[in-house]
């Protein structure tokens, strides 16, 4: 049998050939998570004869080695359910909280979790093919009805039918959401990048077989991916801004079903989020810094300053919430509560609960007559007892604005029972932002000023990307010479060995500001230090590792290519592309599945011509407005026309004002 060598990027199979000429065989060992059941692994091993060898063949097997965690689980002997299946289960030796209970996980194999010594092919046997699932759960039920639904399909030694399904399913999650690059001398460690980042994402997601299973949960993504990482490392497994702010935004533009399931989890926390807000005296809900199983702060003793003070978290997820209704107008998702028990909140609510917090959060200062938002962590973490963070109170301005317009949105609906008082918006308006008047440019934070003028600031630089975010992703209106010193002046002060999200965000806006050369010089420096071979692995800084795989980086580079080199913005009423140039050696650009307001399309850039095509059309009827302010209704099939800006928005005009978003800054 002729197997093909796959690539675990495209299909998601990681394989390992071994031709042992001496010894007349070849052997093909591919395995793989499962696609279709999230809960389920799968190794296949097939075994070929050559050179025209017939008699038995004894082929040893090598463990790789590693140990059975026993410092987390307390394990039980695995026991037989039949003579094909074994079944083992443990429970975690320390409960998450004090308040919540140990978990327990349930194995289901059809092996008793002992590899053979060797693999044994009979004499005139041609192939010898063995393929071993297991399945995973904290639901035995879950767990079995996975492996039973698998195990049916391995009925076919070759392996046809499992694995079909697998790739079936990436075949149609490509088709629906993908980045491709076409040119003569397309840089090819680009192009695998893209691909490689567009699986780390997809392949930590549910798949669409999992999204029909109630009561199934989905538990958020880790910087380091599904929950994984031993004592100390990769971050505990645990969720931050992360999710929503660097990986969330790439998803929502090809799957909002996917991007919803990531504020589901949130959603299931709000709980927490509420007792979190409560026990410092606010109202409202404020997620934790660092939250896993069950929604409850968790961040470690290592970093106490982060748990405190680290609260932008939640404007972070309020800003996802408004992009979700901005690309959506969902209104259901607004007023239902399709998510079962552990969820009392519909989005509304959800998002009215995150901006009771930031509107109980301020404080009065007499001297200034503004608003204050003091002793906080903003996303520069070399900055432990921030006051005024810039972005800390942009983005807590955004929140309390957009639960004003969901509240708008849903005035009809039976679920308008609570309303954002008027107050709140005047507080968020007056709240105070920090703008040097005379350098024209924005204050990271109180008192940076007078660091940056002395020579004081903290020798380590600044951690991130942190001013530079208000122009993207928070798109905020301002002068262009106050964004170009924005980032003039932040670029070289900023940690070079820093993660490479923020060279991404530099770039984008580089871009929208027109300077090529700039852009791809950051665009390049976003990716190319920080993905190692083969497997095209994220790391978290440039110099050695931190967190691997880390697929916050791979969100925030892919942002830079949709939202800087695709020069896609998301507003709440339109959703606009304004973009000039192609990375380096590529002469097409083009995002398969884009879906806006339902309608899915494809968008190919090249260095003269835009081309759309229509693949599906939404129950919102939408318009084409072009630069010269042109319009042609955004229906039929194919659109081409010169590269130009363009946007894409709601046909009739919208009952409800986009959000104000004020702030008392004079910049002229």
């Amino acid at each position: 049998m002729n197997w093909p060598t796959y690539t675990c990027n495209q299909i998601a199979i990681a394989s390992k050939r071994v031709v042992s000429e001496e010894m007349g065989y070849e052997a093909q060992l591919l395995f793989y998570a499962h696609s279709n059941y999230n809960r389920i692994l799968v190794t296949e091993v097939h075994i070929s004869r050559i050179n025209g060898r017939s008699d038995e063949v004894r082929i040893p097997v090598e463990s790789l080695g590693g140990t059975e965690n026993i410092l987390d689980w307390d394990w039980e002997e695995t026991t037989s359910i039949t003579p094909t299946k074994f079944y083992k289960t443990g429970v975690t030796k320390e409960a998450e909280t004090d308040s919540s209970d140990t978990r327990r996980v349930h194995i289901i194999t059809n092996y008793n979790q002992t590899l053979p010594k060797e693999f044994i092919v009979p004499e005139g046997l041609p192939i010898f093919n063995r393929i071993y699932i297991m399945s995973i759960d904290t639901s035995y039920n879950r767990a079995w009805d996975d492996f039973e639904s698998a195990y049916n399909l391995i009925s076919d030694p070759e392996g046809g039918a499992i694995r079909f399904g697998h790739t079936a399913n990436w075949a149609a999650v490509w088709e629906n959401g993908d980045i491709v690059l076409e040119g003569p001398n397309v840089n090819r460690r680009l192009h695998e990048t893209i691909k490689s980042s567009l699986y780390y994402l997809y392949s930590n997601l549910p798949s669409d077989r999992a999204l029909t299973q109630i009561p199934d949960r989905f538990w958020g993504l880790s910087p380091g991916g599904l929950a994984n990482g031993a004592n100390g490392k990769d971050y505990y497994g645990h969720v931050f801004w992360d999710m929503e702010t660097w990986m969330y935004p790439p998803i929502l533009m090809f799957r909002p079903d996917l991007a919803k399931e990531m504020l589901k989890y949130r959603m299931q926390g709000i709980s927490e989020a509420q007792q979190r807000a409560a026990q410092d005296g606010y109202e409202g809900a404020r997620f934790p810094w660092e939250s896993a199983f069950t929604g409850a702060e968790v961040t470690p003793d290592i970093c106490p300053l982060c748990r405190e003070n680290q609260q932008h978290i939640t404007g972070d997820i309020a800003l996802a919430a408004r992009q979700l209704i901005s690309m959506t107008l969902d209104i259901d998702w607004l007023t239902e509560t399709p998510y079962g028990v552990n969820i009392t909140e519909n989005g509304a609510q959800f998002i009215l609960e995150m901006a009771k917090f930031w509107a109980s959060r301020p404080t009065y200062n007499e001297t200034k007559g503004q608003y204050e938002i003091n002793e906080v962590m903003p996303p520069d973490e070399h900055q432990e007892h921030a006051h005024n963070s810039i972005y800390t109170n942009l983005i807590a301005n955004y929140a309390v604005n957009t639960a004003r317009w969901t509240e708008c949105l849903i005035s009809g609906s039976a679920m308008a029972s609570q309303s954002v008082p008027d107050v709140w918006l005047e507080r968020m308006k007056n709240l105070v932002f920090l703008f040097n008047k005379d350098k024209r440019y924005h204050e990271e934070y109180e008192g940076f000023d007078m660091e940056y003028e002395s020579g004081t600031l903290d020798p380590r630089g600044i951690k991130q990307a942190d001013v530079v975010l208000l122009g993207f992703p928070l798109n905020w209106d301002m002068p262009e010479d106050v964004r170009r010193n924005d980032l003039e002046l932040y670029e070289p002060i900023t940690n070079p060995d820093g993660p490479a999200m923020t060279w991404g965000i530099f770039a984008t806006s580089w871009l929208e500001l027109g300077n090529e050369t700039k852009a791809q010089n950051l665009f390049t420096r976003s990716y190319d230090p920080y993905v190692r071979e083969p497997f095209k692995i994220w790391t978290e800084v440039q110099s050695g590792v931190g967190a691997v795989n880390f697929i916050t980086g791979a969100g925030g580079f892919l942002q830079a290519l949709m939202f800087g080199y695709g020069g896609m913005r998301i507003k709440p009423y339109s959703f606009e592309f304004s973009s000039t140039f192609m990375p380096q050696d590529v002469e097409t650009l083009k995002f398969v599945g884009l879906v806006y307001l339902g309608t899915t399309f494809d968008l190919t850039l090249e260095n003269d011509n835009v081309d759309i095509q229509i693949n599906k059309a939404g129950q919102v009827p939408l318009e084409l407005t072009f630069q010269d302010g042109s319009s042609d209704s955004f229906s039929g099939t194919t659109f081409n026309f010169p590269r130009q800006d363009f946007k894409l928005a709601p046909q009739e005009k919208p009952l409800c004002d986009t959000p104000k978003d004020e702030i008392n800054v004079i910049y002229d």
